[in-house]
């Protein structure tokens, strides 16, 4: 059977889904319908209520996660510093300077939406008990892809360092870059791990 909600597998017996939380009937694979609505008709959008319980633990490390990628996007990815050593031989002045991620590669836009399409995502799942619309995956599938794209992303701006055109003066990465890459893995690291827990819960005699 399947929870409508997440789109996750559930033994026929499971009154509530191990994912997301929502009751299910017996034998339809259905969340409970709400009192006062006959067979055969649609429930009643429900009010937008902000509740945080309605999270799993996987939601909130994806969401804080995908929080800070976004946040990370616009810190300092990229320094440089120059010494007086290397200035006098490159001919240059010295000093540092740093760039951002979105300032090196502005194709990073993309990462940022989708990191403002998951935060935006979980916070409305966090006030409706069945969402006004109907995602094209599960929940946890939904979440997996769209971290792993953002992974994607953030791995391609990390390694693609820009260059200073000094020969003997290189950039190195800031904290921006690596905060962006750790925050990046643990959003996909977290449903993959709550996937294979609840597959290995269905596995068990």
């Amino acid at each position: 059977m399947t929870c409508s909600q997440c789109g996750n597998d559930v033994a026929v017996s499971t009154e509530v889904c191990p994912s997301c939380g929502t009751r299910l009937t017996g034998n339809a694979g259905r969340a409970d319908v709400p009192a006062g609505v006959r067979a055969g008709q649609t429930a009643p959008v429900s009010t937008y209520r902000f509740d945080a319980g309605h999270w799993t633990l996987s939601d909130r490390i994806v969401g804080m996660a995908s929080l800070v990628v976004l946040i990370s996007l616009f810190l300092p990815w990229f320094s440089v510093t120059v010494s007086l050593l290397d200035a006098n031989l490159a001919g240059v002045s010295p000093g540092s300077a740093s760039e951002s991620g979105m300032s090196a590669h502005g194709w990073l836009w993309f990462a940022f939406i989708i990191s403002l399409v998951i935060v935006a995502y979980l916070i409305l799942r966090a006030g409706y008990t069945a969402l006004p619309f109907r995602l094209p995956l599960g929940h946890e599938q939904g979440l997996l892809a769209a971290a792993g794209l953002n992974l994607l992303l953030i791995f391609i701006a990390f390694m693609l360092k820009p260059g200073t055109g000094i020969a003997g003066i290189g950039v190195s990465w800031s904290f921006g870059a690596i905060m962006a890459l750790v925050a990046a893995i643990a959003a996909v690291a977290s449903p993959v791990l709550a996937s294979r827990i609840q597959q290995a819960a269905h596995t068990r005699p």
